[in-house]
């Protein structure tokens, strides 16, 4: 990895592009300068504040508003570790690759409380026809909720000020600001939500109330409800096209220590000649200073996943039959084993190359995770 590679992760890459750092200790005094200060005013005998915008023009506010929320995301990975997963393309392809739907919520287990995860390497367009890259996603779960109630949230990462501007329209919620990517998993035993299935349908509903929330739509101009219609199924289309393989990440760091493939380090060609002061580091005290030092300023150990790992390849067949090679889509399946069969064990069944070309395919290989 070379100098220009450093910034290969957004969070990264942000970082020294806008000098993040130097507000971690002042959230505000950062939110002030791209929102506007806040100020004081007297209306309806009560006293309140509102941010002072009228120094910024209407592309300048929804620029801002984009560099806030990259802000308040990055600001939380880094205030929790400045952890980075980075899978490789071939086990990325593969993950994406297997269902996921029936899968519960009690089978993933977070490495971290709030991290990152690098898609870079599939190259996912936020949308058709914006050219805008998802590079990775920000992962976390709410830790207030209890009593049977959880929530995963997912804040996703790149450029994507085409897109944002596409969708600041007539008649969206304000509660969304024209940002589609960004949303939450809930779960809840009483409701019987706790598999991914569930919980996606349910926020879908849930953006449906939201999105179409008029008492009385027949009111509703043309152009608003097509507004709404076009930014609720952008919404639909990339949570479902996207969350799936977030999910799968996130069973994978799920398993145990012994079975994953992930190798933790420092990128190469750190600046300042870090890389050769832990080369020449001696005692556990020096690695410690200099590690100190790379976290300081702005980089830490990468989680590189799958370095090991091969797809399955594709085999040849004497079979006759006409049938075309084509995946057959992997699964996550929930075996019961131990005293009572009261213990399971989270199984991984990667995809499988099968057809004319590929008889018998290539057996992936199974992953277990045991729950008690």
């Amino acid at each position: 990895m070379n100098e220009q590679e450093l910034y290969y992760y957004y969070p990264y890459r942000i970082d020294k592009e806008r000098n993040l750092r130097r507000w971690v200790s002042d959230k505000e005094g950062y939110i002030g300068q791209v929102l506007g200060q806040l100020q004081w005013h007297y209306e309806n005998g009560q006293h309140t504040t509102r941010r002072q915008e009228t120094n910024f023009s209407e592309e300048e506010k929804r620029d801002n508003y984009l560099k806030f929320t990259d802000f308040i995301h990055w600001h939380d990975w880094f205030t929790a570790g400045q952890n980075i997963f980075s899978f490789t393309s071939d086990l990325l392809e593969m993950l994406d690759r297997t269902d996921v739907d029936q899968i519960s919520i009690d089978s993933i287990r977070l490495p971290y409380g709030y991290f990152y995860i690098s898609l870079l390497p599939l190259r996912l367009e936020l949308d058709k026809g914006t050219h805008e890259i998802v590079e990775g996603v920000f992962v976390s779960s709410n830790p207030h909720f209890k009593n049977g109630h959880s929530r995963l949230e997912f804040q996703f990462a790149g450029s994507f000020t085409e897109a944002y501007r596409q969708c600041v329209k007539p008649g969206i919620p304000g509660v969304y600001k024209g940002n589609f990517w960004d949303f939450s998993l809930d779960f809840d035993e009483k409701t019987q939500i706790t598999t991914i299935g569930k919980s996606l349908q349910d926020e879908i509903e849930f953006w449906k109330l939201e999105i179409f929330s008029d008492d009385e739509p027949e009111t509703v101009s043309q152009e608003i409800t097509d507004n709404r219609l076009d930014f609720y199924n952008k919404k639909v289309q990339f949570s479902e096209r996207i969350i799936k393989l977030v999910i799968n990440c996130l069973l994978y760091l799920s398993l145990p220590k012994d079975q994953q493939d992930i190798k933790t380090e420092y990128p190469q060609s750190l600046p300042f000649n870090f890389n050769k002061k832990l080369s020449f580091g001696k005692t556990r005290k020096e690695m410690e200073q200099i590690g100190e030092k790379i976290k300081s300023s702005g980089y830490s150990k990468i989680n590189f996943v799958g370095t090991t790992y091969k797809r399955p390849e594709q085999q040849q067949s004497d079979s006759t039959y006409p049938v075309a090679a084509h995946w057959r889509r992997g699964h996550w399946r929930n075996q019961p084993f131990g005293q009572g069969l009261k213990e399971k064990k989270l199984i991984w069944i990667q995809p499988t190359l099968v057809g004319k070309d590929a008889t018998g395919g290539v057996k992936g290989h199974l992953y277990k995770v045991e729950e008690k």
